[in-house]
């Protein structure tokens, strides 16, 4: 089913979470975009969106529980290419080019290769 759209109707008729629950997601939500799409900005990209996943603790506090990477987010640069995974399903280019442009830029250095096999990746730096 992909992320399939949820509203608060849904939350509240599944249980998920209240409405008071709800509310500070939505302001976190606010909040972790705002501080994101300046960080972004800062070093050339536009954070175009994005998907957060919150869950609950053992206590039952409300957690973000998913990491943030180009797999769950929309990235451009400053002339409006993709530097996400769109770049692989749309056919816009090589994914793994678009991918070393946007660690460099997060990382602040060129990345003359990289390469990856599974779960292992390496990327060299132009010193």
């Amino acid at each position: 089913m992909d992320d399939p759209f949820i509203n608060d109707e849904h939350v509240k008729f599944l249980k998920i979470a209240d409405d008071q629950q709800i509310a500070y997601l939505k302001e976190e939500t606010r909040r972790i975009n705002e501080l994101l799409k300046a960080w972004f900005a800062e070093i050339g990209l536009k954070l175009i969106d994005f998907k957060l996943e919150f869950g609950f603790d053992k206590d039952g506090k409300i957690i973000l529980a998913d990491e943030f990477s180009p797999d769950n987010c929309r990235l451009w640069d400053a002339d409006g290419n993709h530097m996400d995974k769109d770049v692989f399903r749309r056919g816009l280019g090589r994914i793994n080019r678009c991918l070393r442009g946007c660690l460099g830029k997060v990382a602040g250095v060129e990345i003359t290769t990289m390469s990856s096999f599974g779960n292992i990746a390496r990327a060299e730096i132009k010193e």
